[in-house]
């Protein structure tokens, strides 16, 4: 085709989000719907974070920079119950 590679990319919707605010806007989200996951978090079970991180790439249709969603959760984690 004519069409540029990023042309492609943002009509086939591959584009990363890399917007902070956005990012934390899913991250809330699932934190809010996910009471149990927190709470299993604070006991020490860390499979409840990675269910988290599913969660939000979800949210996100996969869009979402896996680095910044991992460094956003652990933030307001730690936020809502302290370090660990």
């Amino acid at each position: 085709t004519k069409k540029s590679t990023n042309e492609v990319i943002e009509e086939l919707g591959l584009v990363q989000i890399t917007d902070e605010k956005i990012i934390k806007t899913f991250v809330m989200e699932v934190l809010e719907n996910s009471p149990d996951s927190i709470e299993l978090y604070k006991s020490g079970k860390e499979r409840a974070f990675g269910f988290m991180i599913g969660q939000i790439m979800k949210l996100s249709k996969g869009q979402a920079n896996p680095k910044l969603v991992n460094d956003i959760l652990k933030v307001e984690l730690s936020r809502i119950i302290g370090d660990k």
